[in-house]
């Protein structure tokens, strides 16, 4: 089974998912937001390596840069240090949890709620996750049901403008 990562900006939003197995990177998926701020870093990884800076000890610090490949095993490692170093977050997931976020996203939450929701399930136990769950699944029952409302509601205020419009063309 593959490890999962996910990868938020510096104003919480998300941009994609990491899935890596024993460090190796198996697939990217990115947002359209982590397509426009990562695409070009991502197609540099896979062909030439996630840049790491790296020091030499002795008598004077120096520091070289490396590249290391998408598919050995310090690769989530590296792009965890590329991404911290650009100020953005990685954060990884067991399966309970991620299967918590596909919940998540489907709530109308702002972004750091989604993020602070994510980050405060990481140490969750299985049963706090199974009544997380639970709550999760009322809660985008509750807002699909608000949202269904809503839409009906501004269909009514359309249905209204419209006939309005109309008799005002009809005079």
């Amino acid at each position: 089974m593959d490890d999962i990562s996910l990868l938020f900006d510096r104003a919480h939003s998300f941009l994609g998912e990491v899935a890596t197995s024993s460090g190796a990177m198996r697939r990217i998926v990115l947002t359209a937001d982590g397509e426009h701020l990562l695409e070009a870093h991502l197609k540099d990884w896979q062909s030439r390596g996630v840049p790491v800076l790296r020091e030499v000890t002795g008598h004077a610090e120096v520091f070289f840069q490396e590249r290391i490949q998408v598919r050995q095993p310090e690769f989530l490692d590296a792009v965890q240090q590329w991404i911290e170093n650009h100020g953005m977050a990685l954060i990884s997931v067991r399966p309970e949890v991620f299967g918590c976020w596909d919940l998540i996203v489907r709530l109308p939450i702002e972004p750091r709620e989604r993020f602070l929701l994510l980050v405060s399930l990481r140490g969750s136990t299985p049963t706090d996750l199974k009544d997380c769950n639970a709550a999760l699944i009322e809660a985008i029952g509750a807002a699909d049901t608000e949202r269904g409302n809503a839409e009906k509601a501004v269909a009514k205020l359309w249905n209204s403008a419209a006939k309005q419009l109309v008799a005002q063309f009809a005079k």
